[in-house]
């Protein structure tokens, strides 16, 4: 009863507190490079309501995860899982390389990672959901996003999106 009351009010703080203001622009899926981070604040799926976020590998393929465990997604495929989804590129490439490289071998060590929001961003890697992958992979490449504790629980991915690490890209105009 306890653990079903935890997960309730986790839930609840998560969506009833959750940041409302992001960078929403577009991306272009042929843009992308490894280490980027995608976040969306709303998905048409996935993540109605608490936002979604993921990393590009070093194959240039979205990384995140999703109950069934982690999933890799073609740039355009995840595009369209998304309404908005705001584009981050680390301002250090050698950071990107680095983090797209642990994200990788998290994805071919722990494909079936269970999926707990409630676990802590340093706990094992065997248990993931999206923020943990991405704030693990920066840290492995030595950027600790949003300055969190390694003991941070259920973190909403906008609290990632460190302007001292990742900068975001806008849409290009056609003009």
């Amino acid at each position: 009863m306890k653990k079903v009351s935890a997960l309730i009010v986790t839930i609840l703080i998560f969506v009833m507190y959750r940041p409302r203001i992001v960078h929403a622009f577009t991306f272009e899926p042929s843009d992308v490079l490894p280490g980027d981070v995608l976040f969306s604040p709303v998905g048409k799926r996935e993540s109605k309501y608490v936002g979604h976020i993921g990393i590009v590998t070093t194959d240039k393929k979205v990384l995140h995860s999703i109950p069934a465990g982690l999933m890799k997604d073609e740039p355009d495929a995840y595009k369209r899982k998304f309404r908005k989804i705001a584009h981050y590129r680390p301002y250090e490439q050698g950071t990107g390389l680095r983090s797209a490289a642990f994200a990788e071998d998290l994805y071919h060590r722990h494909p079936e990672a269970l999926y707990r929001i409630h676990a802590p961003l340093n706990g094992p890697c065997d248990i993931q959901y999206c923020t943990k992958i991405v704030w693990q992979s920066y840290y492995a490449a030595g950027i600790n996003l949003g300055a969190l504790s390694e003991k941070a629980r259920a973190v909403h991915p906008l609290r990632l999106l460190d302007d001292t690490s990742l900068y975001p890209l806008k849409r290009r105009s056609n003009r």
